[in-house]
């Protein structure tokens, strides 16, 4: 299972508590419950623990607020504290001289802060909604005390904390430590608890998001922590209600209140002291004893937020979240084949759905009309904001798009690539149609990974009415995690009446999506596994455009990909001989030198030479064929892509190349070839009939492979004789 925090597939499943199953991420050594999902507000606001706090809230500072305002002491500044619950850490840090800012999505709490403590700067909101509503605060110090085991989306959260830092600024943060005994901290479950921590995985948390660790301590259970939870837990029944009768009479902050809580803690420290010391030297020795971590990190130089200036304009991003399009647009800008194929098509309206920070929007919004879809509140404000770094304008919708309307989460599936988060069910994130939307376009560019297919679904209306192009990935695991085949896309654009092409420095028509998905990523879609996404144009075929076959493209990238594959392998068996040469006898030095001379001369240099290497008949001759193509440098080169692959299987295989002139005359003439690399360029309505019916095995005919079937035969003869262009269709069809 994919990681949600850092986008591995290394979690494994370690246990289980109620209808939730945990999990250990191998990579980042978080735990964490799946469903990950946080119950909202109104399930705090009601859940007693957070009900009670609201009416009687704390008054005095806890341990973690004095030592996060003593660590910083005497130079104070401003902070944010996330998750504030009632402001018993505001209250202490402006007293002691901070300016202080609250949030909370918990609105009693907050009613309480404010009545109670007299603090003003307090608003619900979480921390993703606070960035996006104040992008010019920024403060010294963020704090957010019990939180991260709260929520569910980590990498929006920590941008947004991010993004509201001074440069340099720091992060104060306490969780719950995993190896406590259970019963000392039921309540660490879902829904309330999402994520569990140690020092291991939130140090590593802290760094993957930009930070380094300055300070952190796991903190113990007390004796008096050890009898507030035995009497939690066995005292129950000796109360006599003082405490509450007193509080009901006169206030949580009465004499007579204060007095009865003095007598209760005295009861509960004879009748439970002992044992609490018994089991508090039990825990001692152990990790068990801990009950919390508590750290201060600061943020790294740089890892705020970075500009990076290109061709096609300036883009603020994230560089911690965003690192994977920091890269690419410090090199070669990501998208610059959709960039010319828009500038052929001249549309006028252009939809961009998953838009990300705006890297396609932006640069087309100088000539072209957009309507900008990103359901992501990080990237969406980065979107937003580089449109105005840039000065165009462009219409920006802050949502996703689906098959039907709801609401959403927005979940990483990588690591440093925010551009390539998907949408879980739950959450906040507004969902709609393309049909709701948008009534016309004329080019729709998709990029919701693995979430094609619901986009179209919602879009059927639109796209029977306006016929666009549509430009969209296909991401074959993304696909997969969606429980999404090809076929099931391919069948939706053949059911639309759409040709599907793919761009090779020029247009190239597909065959099918599958075929092509096929040719483009073997491994994965014969075995599964992670695959390279590549892009694809569907045009309607009213609007069809003249293009070459992807045929040979495709047989070059596949056997391409199988020759480089090979070669990889055998480099990496060199690289493990090499890796301790120096310790290595100088006679196994030579060995691997030797070894490595014969793959260079074997494999990369075509192995022409009659060798063992090849494979043999049953009469112990050597296999050998020939690729027969013509003269043009596209045929050469698949040709010799294909020799290459059979040579490194064992397949002795040369290559002839003839003229243009004697490829009728001598070879498709007498049929005289072994494996024949030849095509035809063919029209919008391509009439198979030359190249398939059996009449055509002779020349002049074309029927190159000498296919024969009858059924086949009576099909492309009916095909020809109608001038329906649908009857035509469904000929081909069958």
């Amino acid at each position: 299972m994919s990681c949600p925090l850092c986008g591995a597939n290394a979690a494994v499943r370690i246990g289980d508590h109620a209808s939730y199953e945990l999990y250990e991420c191998s990579q980042c050594a978080v735990q964490f419950w799946w469903p990950l999902k946080n119950p909202g507000s109104h399930w705090y606001e009601r859940d007693e623990r957070y009900a009670g706090r609201n009416k009687d809230p704390i008054l005095k500072p806890q341990w973690n607020h004095k030592k996060t305002i003593a660590f910083f002491a005497p130079k104070g500044g401003s902070v944010l504290d996330v998750g504030c619950g009632v402001g018993n850490f505001l209250a202490h840090a402006k007293e002691k001289g901070w300016k202080t800012a609250g949030i909370d999505f918990d609105r009693d709490a907050i009613e309480a802060g404010k009545r109670t403590f007299g603090l003003e700067n307090l608003e619900v909101a979480d921390v993703i909604t606070y960035a996006r509503e104040h992008p010019q605060s920024r403060f010294d110090l963020i704090t957010f005390f019990d939180v991260l085991e709260h929520i569910d989306n980590h990498e929006d959260f920590m941008a947004a904390v991010r993004g509201s830092l001074k440069e340099r600024g720091h992060i104060t943060m306490t969780v719950p430590h995993r190896a406590h005994a259970k019963w000392l901290m039921p309540a660490d479950v879902p829904p309330r608890h999402l994520t569990r921590w140690d020092e291991a995985s939130l140090t590593k948390f802290l760094e993957r998001e930009g930070f380094e660790v300055v300070y952190m301590t796991a903190t113990a259970a007390t004796i008096p922590f050890i009898i507030q939870k035995l009497r939690f837990r066995f005292g129950k029944g000796m109360s006599v209600g003082l405490v509450s009768r007193a509080r009901a009479a006169e206030g949580s902050r009465g004499i007579l209140t204060k007095l009865a809580s003095l007598l209760a803690k005295t009861k509960d420290t004879l009748l439970f002291g002992l044992p609490a010391l018994g089991i508090w030297l039990a825990l001692l020795p152990t990790k068990k004893r801990y009950i919390g971590l508590y750290a201060i990190a600061r943020l790294q130089a740089g890892r705020r937020e970075s500009m990076i200036e290109t061709a096609w304009g300036r883009f603020a991003l994230d560089p911690v979240a965003d690192a994977k399009m920091a890269d690419k647009l410090q090199n070669v800008f990501p998208h610059q084949a959709l960039f010319e194929l828009v500038s052929r098509l001249n549309p006028h309206t252009i939809i961009d759905i998953g838009a990300h920070i705006g890297t396609v929007s932006i640069p087309l919004a100088k000539k072209y009309k957009i309507i900008a879809f990103e359901p992501s509140p990080a990237s969406f404000n980065y979107l937003q904001r580089n449109a105005l770094l840039n000065a165009v304008t462009l219409e920006a919708r802050n949502k996703g798009l689906s098959s039907s309307p709801g609401s959403a989460r927005s979940v990483s599936r990588h690591g440093g690539n925010a551009g390539a988060r998907t949408l879980a069910d739950g959450g906040d994130i507004e969902i709609s149609t393309l049909d709701a939307e948008a009534v016309q376009a004329d080019f729709i560019k998709i990029g919701v990974e693995g979430m094609e297919l619901s986009v179209l679904e919602g879009g059927r209306k639109l796209i029977e009415h306006s016929r666009p192009a549509i430009y969209f990935e296909i991401n074959l695991s993304a696909l997969r995690s969606r429980g999404v085949r090809v076929k099931q896309l391919g069948n939706f654009f053949k059911n639309h009446r759409y040709v599907l092409y793919i761009w090779d420095e020029r247009l190239c028509r597909l065959p099918t999506l599958a075929l092509a998905t096929f040719f483009i990523t073997p491994r994965s879609f014969l075995f599964g596994g992670p695959a390279a996404p590549f892009d694809v144009l569907a045009l309607p075929k009213e609007k069809i455009v003249p293009a070459r076959s992807a045929v040979p493209h495709l047989l070059a990238r596949y056997f391409k990909s199988q020759y480089d594959a090979i070669l990889k392998t055998r480099q990496n068996e060199i690289d493990a001989l090499k890796k301790n040469t120096s310790t290595l006898p100088e006679q196994l030095t030579s060995e691997i030198e030797k070894i490595e001379k014969e793959i260079s001369d074997s494999v990369r240099q075509n192995m022409e030479s009659d060798q063992s290497f090849y494979r043999k008949n049953k009469n112990n001759e050597i296999l050998e064929i020939t690729i027969t193509t013509v003269d043009t440098s596209e045929y050469q080169q698949v040709a010799d892509a294909v020799a290459k692959m059979w040579r490194s299987a064992g397949v002795k295989t040369k290559t002839q190349i003839v003229s243009g002139n004697q490829i009728n005359k001598e070879v498709l003439r007498s049929r005289n070839y072994q494996v024949l690399l030849y095509g035809e360029i063919v029209g919008g309505d391509p009439d198979p009939y030359p190249f398939w019916h059996s009449s055509q095995i002779n020349y002049p005919g074309l029927n190159l492979s000498l296919f024969v079937n009858r059924a086949a035969d009576k099909l492309l003869e009916e095909a020809r004789a109608t001038t329906t262009e649908s009857k035509r269709i469904e000929s081909y069809q069958k």
